[in-house]
């Protein structure tokens, strides 16, 4: 299993592959952070996915880059507000877990305290 701060996601590639040879024509995804690691990495993946003409839909971002771009510039900045944060609590629990398998309780919260952000 993979998780978002392994950058060797061998699903994420095969995805990429396919883009590339046109096997599909509309990728579906959750939220950009489930694809994504960074706003450079988000945008590094829709530079791929559109220049292979694949449509983007974002169901929890409100997204869809086959929508008119009048609406979509305002959302756009509204989309990497979202996924930087979220990816910084998911970091920040992934922080948090590490450190209490490791029994190091530097910032004095439990994972209870955590788990309930």
């Amino acid at each position: 299993m993979a998780i978002g701060m392994d950058r060797r996601r061998t699903g994420l590639g095969q995805l990429l592959r396919d883009a590339r040879h046109r096997k599909f024509e509309i990728l579906l995804v959750d939220s950009f952070d489930r694809i994504a690691w960074s706003v450079p990495n988000l945008r590094e993946l829709m530079d791929v996915l559109g220049k292979n003409e694949i449509r983007v839909i974002s169901v929890r971002d409100h997204f869809d880059s086959g929508a008119s771009l009048s609406g979509q510039s305002v959302l756009t900045a509204s989309i990497l507000h979202k996924l930087e944060g979220r990816l910084g609590r998911e970091r920040f629990h992934f922080g948090i877990r590490v450190a209490s398998k490791n029994q190091t309780h530097q910032c004095g919260l439990t994972l209870d305290d955590v788990e309930s952000l």
